[in-house]
């Protein structure tokens, strides 16, 4: 093998001694800093902002003529929900990409809330769709 290297014009001993080079990458260090703050930022907000309805929930069972366990009852389940979706989600877009998995947990969630909607029997469906329009 030696004699292959020296005969292409290459030291052996230069390729088998050098330490292995880091992984390269076209961002700067400041930029790879913002990112990894940007993401973390990101990863806060959705567990911060879902605990605005607690303070709510005795105005929903009204509004909506529902009992307050089943109230607590749907949100728990969204709880149970989103820890659960990145582990199908990740490894759907991992096989397959970011776009096709972000499309069906987008049409997915629309068309159950939609069917949902087309049952409420309450005044305050209209309410509802707006916030569903504004996600």
């Amino acid at each position: 093998m030696k004699e292959v290297r020296e005969a292409a014009g290459k030291d052996a001993t230069a390729e088998e001694d050098s330490p292995l080079k880091p992984p390269y990458s076209v961002l700067g260090e400041p930029i790879k800093i913002g990112i990894i703050l940007a993401a973390s930022f990101a990863a806060i907000i959705s567990p911060v902002s879902s605990n605005i309805y607690f303070h709510a929930l005795n105005l929903l069972a009204f509004g909506l003529q529902v009992s307050m366990p089943l109230i607590n009852l749907t949100i728990t389940t969204y709880f149970i929900l989103k820890g659960l979706a990145p582990s199908f989600n990740g490894n759907f877009s991992s096989s397959n990409g970011c776009r096709p998995a972000t499309l069906s947990v987008s049409s997915s969630a629309m068309s159950s809330t939609s069917v949902w909607l087309c049952n409420t029997t309450t005044l305050l469906s209209w309410l509802f769709t707006a916030f569903t329009e504004l996600q």
